[in-house]
C-alpha cells in the first residue's frame, strides 16, 4: 500500500497556472486527450483538486522531453 502522507492537494485553478495559465476549457482536453495529464482527486461536493507532486512530475516530463528533442 503507498503512502500518501505527504502529498498536497492544489486547486484545479492552481494546477492550470503551474502549467503556464491554459483555460479551463485546454485543463477538459488534456483530461481527455493526454494520458500523461494527471488526474483530478475529488476533495468534496463539486470540488476536486491536483496532487501537486503529479503536475510538477508532468511539468518535469514535458522538459525532458524538449530536451530530448522529443516536443511536437
Amino acid at each position: 500500500m503507498l503512502s500518501h502522507q505527504h502529498e498536497t492537494l492544489i486547486p484545479r485553478s492552481e494546477a492550470r497556472q503551474r502549467v503556464g495559465g491554459i483555460s479551463r476549457a485546454t485543463e477538459h482536453r488534456r483530461l481527455k486527450d493526454e494520458a500523461d495529464w494527471p488526474r483530478p482527486v475529488a476533495i468534496g461536493p463539486g470540488k476536486s483538486g491536483y496532487v501537486q507532486s503529479e503536475i510538477d512530475a508532468y511539468i518535469a516530463r514535458k522538459i525532458a522531453a524538449r530536451e530530448a528533442g522529443a516536443e511536437k
